[in-house]
């Protein structure tokens, strides 16, 4: 086999790898021009932001993200041109304007090394952040529980040692959270 054939079934093969990464990902993979525009999307924008393959190819980059967001992000891709990798939590809007939290991984691509656009890859970390925030009121509520309850309470580990204490506990034995917890 001559070596230009060889290149090309090599290439041809990086091609149906490539494919085959932007087809199953459930992440969204995109690829950006210089200018901004999207110049590839992969399927999985379909079920999330549900825009059509040619919505995006008229559209720049920046009308996905949530207006409030939209310079800081045109920062980080200013970054990206100059050759810097850059990683960041923002909102992306749906067809209907609807905003969902990603997670953005962007790196410049080159050709003949020169940086021709970037590649990057966004999560949808919205369940993930709805339960976090869910976490923290919840959190929250324990705390207020816990500290300002009038009456007495602590908390044990296994071994029947203090993990915590609230300040009534403190007034009514005469000890300080400090001196009783791990006793």
């Amino acid at each position: 086999m001559s070596k230009k054939w060889q290149l090309k079934a090599e290439l041809s093969a990086l091609r149906g790898q490539l494919q085959a990464l932007f087809e199953n990902s459930p992440d969204l993979m995109f690829f950006i021009d210089t200018e901004g525009h999207v110049t590839e999307f992969d399927t999985a924008a379909g079920p999330i932001l549900r825009y059509t393959k040619d919505q995006l190819q008229e559209m720049q980059y920046v009308d996905l993200f949530v207006e409030g967001e939209r310079a800081g992000v045109q920062e980080r891709f200013a970054q990206v041109m100059q050759g810097r990798a850059e990683q960041f939590e923002t909102r992306l809007t749906d067809v209907d304007g609807v905003p969902h939290i990603f997670e953005v991984m962007a790196i410049p691509t080159r050709e003949g090394g020169q940086i021709v656009g970037a590649f990057g890859v966004a999560r949808d970390i919205s369940q993930r952040k709805a339960v976090e925030h869910q976490l923290q009121e919840s959190e929250q509520r324990y705390r207020a529980l816990f500290e300002g309850n009038i009456d007495a309470v602590q908390t044990y580990d296994l071994e029947g040692k203090f993990v915590a204490l609230n300040r009534a506990t403190e007034e009514l034995i005469g000890y300080s959270a400090e001196e009783l917890i791990g006793q």
